[in-house]
């Protein structure tokens, strides 16, 4: 074999192990690449259940506050206002005429104290067993708000019954509530529709009034925490 044979052998042994060295580099680091991005998902999904489960938590504890401020409403502001009430009635005169300043301060306390119950039981029970379909729940939540005279209230339920869980059913109805209150204390509507429609992956709920928008990003930090709830239980039961 002359020296240019062996030359030829030399330089064709060593392109095959440079493209094998090649290929085996490049394999490294396809496999290497690939397990970065199964570990970063993984942190992902390690961080997005933590998130969930921190706002799950956040929630739960108010929830629980806003039940003992019920409470604490009901049964220590709620007992005074009655006590004030009964006093204020003894302070009209045995006979003649009533007294108007006392009588206008009467309605007042009892205004308040309806205020104040109608408040602590939305605040204690606000949290509802939500058993059954999901539809005959928000219909009935809805017709809660049928006594509202200023405003016309429309539930169309196009979907078939939609059974979830008590988190999911708890959470649209909170979501529902805090809408409806926005609506009808700051929206200043003369309509508010509630729709629920069949969706391939579950249930959609569209709810919407007629009044003054508002533009979310202009909202003062202190004003959007309903906003805030509302997308929180969105996100936590995987709701667009």
């Amino acid at each position: 074999m002359d020296a240019s044979n062996e030359g030829f052998i030399l330089i064709a042994t060593f392109m095959v192990l440079l493209m094998l060295f090649t290929l085996i580099v490049f394999g490294v680091m396809l496999i290497y690449r690939r397990r970065r991005i199964e570990h970063q998902r993984e942190i992902e999904t390690i961080n997005e259940h933590f998130e969930k489960e921190l706002l799950r938590s956040q929630l739960e504890i108010q929830e629980q506050t806003m039940q003992y401020i019920g409470r604490e409403i009901h049964d220590n502001v709620g007992h005074k206002l009655t006590l004030a009430s009964l006093n204020n009635h003894q302070l009209q005169p045995l006979e003649g005429d009533p007294d108007p300043a006392v009588t206008e301060v009467g309605q007042l306390i009892d205004e308040s104290l309806t205020d104040l119950r109608s408040l602590s039981s939305s605040l204690i029970h606000g949290r509802m067993q939500p058993q059954g379909a999901l539809n005959q729940l928000l219909e009935k939540e809805f017709g809660k708000l049928q006594s509202t005279q200023h405003c016309t209230l429309e539930f169309q339920d196009e979907a078939e019954p939609f059974m979830s869980s008590f988190e999911v059913n708890s959470f649209v109805l909170r979501i529902v509530q805090e809408f409806t209150q926005n609506s009808l204390k700051h929206a200043r509507c003369q309509r508010l529709t509630l729709q629920l429609k069949d969706a391939a992956e579950g249930l959609k709920v569209t709810i919407a009034d007629d009044g003054v928008g508002f533009d979310p990003d202009q909202l003062p930090e202190d004003a959007g925490i309903g906003l805030l709830n509302m997308r929180q239980r969105a996100e936590i039961i995987g709701a667009d």
